[in-house]
């Protein structure tokens, strides 16, 4: 089976290629990334997988397309628009990218599954909530009228996880406390968040891959832990495994206007086919704290 990711340089692209090689090895795995970018995320999993390059030419990706002919992509290409990105550069990313791997895809005229990272936010927090709301909206149209393709939208939650970018709220939190830090500024933390380790979000996609016959034509999965503790609980739980002694300055950072009080995945439907995630809160801090520790 040949498996496409996108976005593969990025934090849960590289850890869906470490995580697939380990368990699959039968797969044939390509890693689909920007020109330019940084690959060392990739270093331990280079010999396992294709590496291919890109710039923005269409014309270059209906042709990689073509010469793969994958059965599976896992979508994970994005921008957050932390970097400075303009509203156009975040649209172009999250949109327009994918409208041209769709597009490619149908003139294969063959059976592929196209497994789209989405995003559990409200359009409304964000360009990049907006904008990935659109592609899955997107996507499903397309899904549903084109003959070959099965679109599967991974509503994901808070994934964390050792090794992730600094921009993220739990990496960001857990470093600031192994760095034991004498004051940490935050919201009031009342709430809640559905946070997800990373090994579970990779046991899910692949689980979403080994058993897409089961799934609809397109479907939306929400993926999370299925529990949503309250931002206060999260770093307070951070703060006693980490034994750091850091303030928590619970209250000195308003909530943004749009704030949502609750997020949480549903996994009914994971569940009932027979997946289900292997860390608690807990477990899952633990294996990021002793993993960034020797970092």
């Amino acid at each position: 089976m040949q498996v496409l990711i996108t976005g593969a340089n990025g934090y849960l692209g590289s850890q869906l290629l470490f995580y697939f090689a380990k368990q699959f090895p039968e797969w044939h795995l390509h890693a689909l990334f920007r020109q330019g970018a940084k690959l060392n995320r990739l270093d331990w999993v280079q010999d396992q997988c294709q590496l291919h390059s890109l710039d923005s030419d269409p014309a270059l990706l209906a042709d990689l397309i073509h010469q793969i002919k994958p059965d599976v992509i896992v979508h994970t290409a994005c921008s957050y628009g932390r970097k400075h990105e303009s509203a156009i550069d975040v649209l172009q990313a999250n949109v327009v990218f994918g409208a041209r791997l769709l597009d490619a895809l149908l003139a294969l005229k063959r059976p592929v599954t196209f497994l789209n990272t989405g995003s559990a936010l409200e359009p409304k927090v964000s360009v990049y909530a907006l904008t990935k709301s659109q592609f899955s909206d997107y996507g499903r149209m397309i899904g549903s009228q084109a003959e070959y393709l099965q679109f599967l939208n991974i509503s994901l939650q808070h994934m964390y996880g050792a090794g992730d970018d600094e921009s993220k709220f739990p990496t960001r939190m857990v470093r600031m406390l192994l760095n034991n830090l004498s004051e940490i500024e935050l919201t009031e933390g009342l709430q809640r968040r559905d946070f997800i380790h990373i090994e579970d979000v990779a046991s899910a996609y692949a689980f979403a891959i080994v058993h897409r016959d089961q799934f609809k034509k397109t479907e939306s999965i929400d993926l999370g832990s299925g529990n949503a503790p309250t931002i206060r609980e999260f770093v307070q739980l951070a703060k006693k495994l980490t034994g750091a002694a850091s303030e928590l300055k619970f209250g000195c950072i308003p909530m943004r206007p749009d704030e949502p009080a609750l997020c949480i995945a549903d996994t009914t439907r994971l569940n009932e086919l027979g997946w289900a995630p292997q860390f608690t809160l807990e477990s899952g801090l633990k294996q990021m704290i002793e993993q960034e520790r020797t970092q």
